[in-house]
């Protein structure tokens, strides 16, 4: 009789089984969950870290070029009289032009990291020596902050121009932004604003972009007409898209050109809004 009860209280094989497949089973998902937790763990402190290192290397950037130009502009100009006030007091040239020279001329040493971004900002002003601004001084100071740099200026240039027209993220707002300008003809504001692309495909793309938001502008900037230059780097081109009352206009009179049927205007030879550009603009504003 008791041999039968004890066979009884004992469980089912098959529901033990079954009992240490489920344990088995929680044990080995613990055991993913925690093999996750760490690899998560692991990426976030290697973005920290990265992250941590980027903002070190740019205040270390900053620092030596703080350092380097006060030393430049205690050297080439000595007590009483500075690279500042020389600039202030009307000297012709591009500030970066008379850091690089100034540099070079009393023997102050250019950190490859500040020689880089010297030559940045003479290639992204003179549009890689094809705009009309540039000069034969451009010409030679960017072939030396090349050679400090170590780079290669065609490929340099190449890879600051797609990195600066990469519409990746992107608000129209943020892309017309990067380089607008406001002016004035007698009682008439307008503006300017600029893109450099050294490819056709991302200069469409920007158009495609830009043009809905154009009239938007136009209204938050408070301005009459609305001019946005798309420049073909390569081609030397300017491709313009624009609106207000008077813009159509004015770009037919400055430049005795008529619109694609896609209503932009494209305006070869134009790379310069400074030299090109405006100046047309302003002759045609003042026979309004």
């Amino acid at each position: 009789m008791m041999r039968r009860r004890n066979q009884q209280a004992d469980p089912p094989p098959l529901r033990a089984a079954t009992l240490t497949l489920l344990l088995a089973a929680v044990v080995v998902c613990l055991a993913l969950l925690g093999v996750l937790c760490l690899a998560t763990a692991r990426a976030d402190l290697a973005l920290a870290e990265r992250q941590l290192n980027s903002a070190y290397d740019t205040a270390a950037a900053e620092l030596v070029g703080a350092q380097w130009y006060r030393e430049a502009d205690q050297r080439s100009y000595g007590e009483g009289t500075t690279l500042t006030a020389d600039l202030d007091a009307g000297v012709k040239g591009d500030l970066t032009l008379h850091i690089e020279a100034r540099g070079t001329e009393n023997g102050v040493e250019i950190e490859p990291k500040i020689a880089g971004l010297l030559l940045a900002a003479i290639l992204s002003d003179t549009l890689a020596f094809r705009s009309p601004t540039c000069t034969p001084i451009d010409v030679a100071a960017a072939k030396r902050l090349a050679k400090i740099a170590g780079v290669d200026i065609d490929e340099f240039a190449l890879e600051m121009f797609e990195a600066g027209e990469n519409l990746a993220g992107k608000t129209a707002e943020e892309v017309f932004l990067q380089d607008f300008k406001v002016f004035m003809c007698g009682d008439v504001r307008f503006g300017v604003a600029q893109g450099s692309y050294m490819t056709r495909k991302n200069l469409q793309a920007a158009q495609k972009l830009l043009q809905p938001y154009l009239e938007e502008a136009r209204n938050k900037q408070n301005v009459e007409d609305l001019y946005m230059l798309l420049t073909d780097v390569p081609k030397e081109e300017s491709v313009v898209i624009c609106t207000g009352r008077h813009a159509d206009e004015m770009l037919r009179s400055g430049f005795e050109k008529e619109p694609e049927e896609d209503g932009s205007w494209t305006l070869p030879g134009v790379v310069s809004r400074k030299k090109q550009f405006i100046p047309a603009l302003m002759s045609a504003y003042q026979e309004l």
